[in-house]
């Protein structure tokens, strides 16, 4: 037994991080208020094709704004154009719809009528679905017959999913149990064909996840007891989690954790089954082929590999509506930006908070994009905010649309190797479980690492590291051959 111990610590070494950059700083650098509204869906996209992006927002009191990065300040940053709908704006996408090389702005919208409203590149009114029917909560936007034409696909706040021709001529429709909270269209099964991820919710009482072919007709439905605890677009994430060129789609619940379905909506594995999760995020941070899996369910934020295993837990103290990831320093690993109820925060990809920002208020509405708008190679963080504020006695509604710079983000070098934690194992299960957790980060912990917090010189630690590493390896080796 004592002789396996030793073994294993000569196989088992200690990851040494080395910090290369200064103190970590989140910078708001661009600022415009909304009194009245909560902003509640922003995009970033080269609208007008003149070479630079632009920020688009649409707010709950149906006005999308369309804003110039170059234009901005923290004191002062007005829109270049604006634009009405009858009703709250709840998503909008940036799409070439006819193919004529011109992009247009796509809403979908709760009013009355104007379900979905279509804008040129100036802001102009194109058209509006008014008659196909129903509120419009969710939306995207492919060619699902493959004519050459973008086709509009959105859910209604009564149940019904819609695919348009063209306006109030729709190509299929089909009827779902409760209120369309997610739509995204995927090639789930790799048959070259555009299928239809749907997600359907009534609190409490049950979700179902759907899946359409491209002619509207049901292949999957998979119910989901309990539902969803705020279904968003943050609710659902598609990916091909085992490489097997199928993909799998993972849904945040409100009793089951995190519910993996595969391409035949069989349930693949569950993660922090029992818990509340509200947020669900998956894509390859580090490049290495293999997808990764972040999701929130208060106070932690978890970073899982594509088998289920822990990777980082972190206490965020908080819940975590919504998840993004982006390489913010160029060292070819995404760090991880999320939004919790009251602040932004990023971490790296093992787990260690870097920085954040403080709303200093509750926020209701949370919308994060990372984008390079300065063309500097460096991505900006954009936020679309809302949040109840208070005065005079009386509370109203607010809505923020920020640019944040990030600055001096720590590269982090780890060795090749793995983390002594315990040399127990632990059983597989479809619950996460790992032998492996990485230190737990809290906030009331420094968020930010200086220089003088980094320990000295990166040379210098990374000598003594591969130092330590070649001494641990000495001793396992005569170990091993003392007892045999």
């Amino acid at each position: 037994m004592k002789m396996r111990s030793i073994s294993l610590l000569g196989l088992i070494l200690v990851p040494m991080v080395c910090i290369v950059s200064g103190e970590a700083i989140l910078e708001s650098v661009c600022l415009y208020q909304k009194t009245g509204a909560y902003i509640n869906s922003i995009v970033v996209n080269d609208l007008d094709n003149d070479g630079l992006v632009e920020i688009i927002s649409g707010s709950s009191d149906g006005v999308i704004s369309d804003f110039n990065f170059n234009g901005c300040s923290t004191l002062e940053w007005n829109w270049r154009w604006q634009h009405n709908v009858k009703g709250a704006v709840r998503q909008i996408i940036v799409n070439d719809l006819d193919g004529d090389g011109e992009k247009e702005l796509i809403a979908a919208s709760n009013a009355n009528t104007q379900y979905v409203v279509v804008l040129d590149y100036g802001g102009n009114f194109l058209w509006s679905d008014d008659d196909t029917g129903g509120y419009a909560i969710s939306l995207d936007i492919a060619d699902m017959n493959s004519d050459g034409i973008n086709n509009v696909i959105y859910g209604t706040e009564s149940g019904n999913l819609h695919v348009l021709k063209e306006k109030n001529n729709p190509l299929c429709s089909a009827r779902l149990e409760n209120r369309v909270a997610y739509i995204k269209v995927s090639d789930i099964d790799n048959d070259g064909n555009p299928d239809i991820v749907a997600l359907s919710n009534k609190f409490g009482v049950k979700a179902d996840l759907y899946v359409f072919d491209s002619n509207g007709n049901e292949k999957i439905k998979y119910s989901i007891d309990k539902g969803i605890y705020l279904p968003s677009k943050d609710t659902v994430a598609i990916a091909d989690i085992d490489n097997d060129n199928n993909k799998e789609i993972l849904v945040a619940t409100y009793t089951k954790g995190v519910l993996i379905i595969d391409s035949n909506g069989k349930l693949k594995k569950s993660l922090l089954s029992g818990s509340i999760v509200n947020s669900v995020y998956a894509s390859d941070l580090n490049g290495d082929g293999n997808i990764e899996i972040v999701a929130g369910s208060k106070p932690y934020l978890y970073i899982f590999d594509s088998y289920g295993n822990i990777l980082s837990r972190v206490n965020v103290s908080d819940s975590v509506n919504e998840i993004i990831s982006s390489d913010l320093n160029n060292d070819a690993v995404d760090e991880v930006i999320f939004g919790a109820n009251s602040f932004i925060g990023v971490l790296d990809y093992n787990g260690n908070l870097i920085v954040k920002w403080d709303a200093g208020r509750n926020l209701k509405k949370i919308s994060l994009i990372a984008s390079d708008l300065d063309m500097d190679n460096i991505p900006e963080i954009v936020a679309g905010l809302g949040m109840d504020k208070t005065g005079a006695g009386q509370s109203y509604l607010s809505g923020e649309l920020r640019v944040f710079r990030v600055k001096d983000i720590a590269v982090s070098t780890t060795l090749p190797t793995s983390t002594i934690v315990a040399l127990t194992t632990v059983p597989t299960t479809t619950e996460s479980t790992t032998t492996i957790e990485r230190e737990t980060t809290t906030l009331e912990e420094t968020t930010t690492i200086g220089k003088e917090e980094s320990g000295g010189s990166p040379l210098f630690i990374i000598i003594i590291s591969v130092l330590f590493i070649i001494i641990v390896a000495v001793i396992g080796f005569f170990a091993y051959k003392k007892f045999h």
